[in-house]
Formats: structure tokens, C-alpha cells, sequence
């Protein structure tokens, strides 16, 4: 048995076996929670005029926004991909 084929890399090695699979699952479900929780964080301050205001006073001084784009869940499967469950219907 190889040192790779229990998990550990060394020198670039490329690791194989299941404790590499674990890790990155867990990777991806680690970076979806934390893209799900920025979405919603985002998605609450957005809801008040102030941060649009800041934004624009922002722009006006320093210039550095051209263009802004939205982005919103136009169908139930994106919505399930870029929202919490509990949120789905409040937003």
C-alpha cells in the first residue's frame, strides 16, 4: 500500500481514497453555506434605501462604479441554489 492511497500527499502527489472524497464534499458544502449566507446578508441590507444612498455619494466623490448588475432567482431551482430554504418565500 502506497502512502497516497491512505490519504496523504506529499510533494504534489495527488491524493486518492476516501479521505480525499470526504474533503472535498465537504469543501462544497462548506463554500455553498457561506455563498448562501453573503446572498442573505446581502439581501437584507439591500432592502432599505440606505446602502443605495451611501453607494451612490460613494460613486459621486470617488467615480469608480460604471455599471451594476442584478442578479435574482427567476425560478425555483435558482432559488434553491442561491437562497436558504426559510427564505425562499420571504424574499
Amino acid at each position: 500500500m502506497k502512502i497516497s492511497e491512505i490519504g496523504i500527499a506529499f510533494d504534489n502527489e495527488p491524493v486518492s481514497g476516501t479521505a480525499h472524497k470526504k474533503k472535498t464534499k465537504t469543501h462544497k458544502y462548506i463554500k455553498a453555506f457561506v455563498m448562501k449566507c453573503l446572498t442573505l446578508a446581502l439581501t437584507l441590507i439591500s432592502l432599505s434605501y440606505i446602502p443605495y444612498v451611501l453607494l451612490g455619494v460613494f460613486n459621486r466623490v470617488f467615480g469608480v462604479i460604471h455599471s451594476v448588475f442584478l442578479c435574482y432567482a427567476g425560478d425555483r431551482k435558482y432559488a434553491k441554489h442561491y437562497l436558504f430554504s426559510f427564505s425562499e418565500k420571504k424574499f
